[in-house]
């Protein structure tokens, strides 16, 4: 009898340890799901308080600061083609045309379908406001 009873706990200690595996291995998986999600949201609003204060740069006419703001945000990023199309929006205001046009064209490089908020600051147009 006493067989039994050591045998019949051995096997509740496995089970007990095979749900104890399973509902870690659950905690595990929600962690990293949601700390994926955090991370998500964290990017976006770090682009977007960056976004905002480059506009608010621009809306300033602090097209100096703008610039600077934007060669640091491209040492990290280079390849960051909002910072090259507010550079460029910079450079266009300090009077410095083909640095601006150079921008422009290195966003477009990156982000094709920017095509329409880019082309009229390339051209003889008359470029609107609104970011890409």
């Amino acid at each position: 009898m006493d067989t039994e009873i050591l045998q019949t706990l051995h096997e509740i200690r496995g089970l007990l340890f095979a749900i104890t595996v399973i509902v870690c291995i659950g905690v595990a998986v929600w962690v990293l799901r949601a700390g994926t999600q955090i991370a998500v949201n964290l990017r976006s609003a770090v682009a977007a308080n960056w976004k905002r204060t480059a506009n608010a740069l621009f809306e300033k006419k602090q097209y100096e600061a703008l610039s600077r703001y934007c060669q640091t945000r491209l040492q990290k990023a280079p390849n960051d083609a909002l910072a090259l199309w507010w550079l460029g929006r910079a450079c266009r205001e300090l009077g410095q045309q083909e640095l601006s046009q150079q921008h422009f064209r290195r966003a477009l490089e990156i982000h094709p379908t920017w095509k329409s908020s880019i082309d009229p600051y390339l051209g003889d147009g008359k470029p609107g406001d609104a970011s890409p």
